[in-house]
């Protein structure tokens, strides 16, 4: 079980870098993008795919770290090839998917007919090993697109909540699966590696599926005011100010005249 939970993880680690590279530093999924950014990613994991690789077979004996960076390196470039093969060919995600599972199945066929076996169980040799990491980067890169194909909507559309259903459930038949002893545990092996790849994907997009609606800008509640309602009795808990008068009554001009006319009045009784 802690298998599968660090290379989930290490996978989504690597996914992130490779969308990064291609996606974010080469612009692919922006207005600028030139249609290599895929390629280019493609070459720069490749090459460091191959690094790891080749370290990972030249040591003598068994390094976690190392195990756990050269799956990394997968993840990457086959993140990176999955997109190139989806995307930039023009194939779409039916098309990628059929051409990568091919490219795995060879994989698979070739390292059988070499070596008359493909269980991880033999993996003590330089020859075994090479094998064993082709397969697991083809795998990965399947995985890829189809949790891509089952999410998009240029795909089956289902979403990426829709895709994590989907494979959640096929992982969790293959985990069942593994209580009958008639099943071969190296096709569970390899099918929950596939799994497990696009489980991840469609979980690591998960957020970016719902259709936010932005909320419109308030202001603070200090400066809201409410509207008049003349129909709403006032609070008799407030204090009550009498109105103000701004224009005294001596300035009325009838008033003058009518003081004007008492004074005038008053003299001539007088």
């Amino acid at each position: 079980m802690s298998f599968w939970i660090i290379k989930i993880l290490a996978t989504t680690l690597g996914e992130t870098g490779g969308d990064a590279m291609t996606m974010s530093f080469l612009g692919e999924t922006t207005g600028e993008a030139t249609g290599y950014g895929y390629l280019i990613g493609t070459a720069v994991f490749g090459a460091i795919f191959l690094a790891a690789v080749a370290v990972q077979i030249g040591v003598k004996r068994f390094h976690p770290f190392l195990y756990w960076l050269t799956i990394i390196a997968t993840t990457t470039v086959g993140t990176t090839l999955a997109d190139y093969v989806t995307r930039s060919i023009g194939i779409g995600y039916a098309g990628g998917s059929a051409l990568l599972l091919v490219l795995l199945l060879a994989s698979l066929f070739v390292w059988y007919r070499t070596l008359g076996s493909v269980s991880v169980n033999t993996v003590n040799e330089p020859k075994v090993e090479m094998f064993y990491w082709v397969t697991i980067m083809f795998s990965q890169t399947l995985g890829t697109a189809l949790g891509d194909w089952t999410a998009d909507d240029v795909g089956l559309d289902l979403g990426y909540s829709g895709a994590a259903i989907v494979f959640g459930s096929m992982l969790a038949i293959i985990a069942i699966a593994y209580f009958w002893k008639s099943i071969p545990r190296t096709f569970l092996f390899w099918a929950a590696f596939i799994i497990t790849r696009p489980l991840r994907r469609g979980r690591r997009r998960f957020p970016r599926q719902t259709n936010r609606k932005r909320r419109p800008r308030t202001q603070p509640l200090h400066r809201l005011r409410r509207p008049a309602r003349p129909d709403r009795p006032p609070d008799p808990r407030l204090p009550s100010r009498p109105a103000k008068k701004f224009i005294k009554i001596s300035r009325i001009p009838a008033r003058r005249r009518w003081l004007a006319s008492q004074d005038n009045s008053n003299n001539e009784h007088l």
